[in-house]
């Protein structure tokens, strides 16, 4: 009897440690489908766990895996979206100072190139890619 309860307590400690994992990382932490078989004491043989009826990864009651896709090795087969210049200039922009400062502004693409590169050095928030997108939207629109 004590030993039954032993394995109770060990089985609802490790449901415990399992749910902290979950909770800890966003609720992305499968539960292994395969946990190793246990011993009971005065068994003839070990016990060996139930599989999830999906036959995937068994996830805590309540959740339904994880909420980020998984990370793909290759490219991806569908075509990227273009970056939209003018909202990039409305998010990242006008986020130090007003459009007002921009529109303003009559500069070559090199002056422009300039400017963004500055911008960046002063904590502006683009990849290299949205900057150069960026840099042809004002340079075509504020010349």
């Amino acid at each position: 009897m004590k030993q039954t309860i032993l394995i109770a307590i060990a089985a609802l400690a490790l449901t415990g440690l399992l749910l902290a994992a979950v909770q800890c990382d966003g609720g992305t932490a499968p539960v292994p489908t395969q946990p190793a078989a246990t011993t009971v004491p005065g068994a003839t043989q070990p016990v060996q766990p139930t599989q999830p009826s999906s036959g995937g990864t068994a996830y805590p009651p309540g959740t339904s895996g994880p909420t980020t896709p998984a990370a793909t090795t290759g490219p991806s087969p569908y075509p990227a979206q273009p970056i939209d210049a003018e909202k990039l200039l409305n998010e990242r922009c006008t986020t130090c100072h007003d459009l007002g400062r921009v529109t303003s502004a009559k500069k070559t693409s090199e002056e422009w190139q300039q400017t963004v590169d500055n911008m960046i050095a002063k904590g502006a928030q683009l990849t290299t890619e949205e900057a150069d997108t960026l840099v042809r939207f004002l340079a075509r629109v504020y010349q």
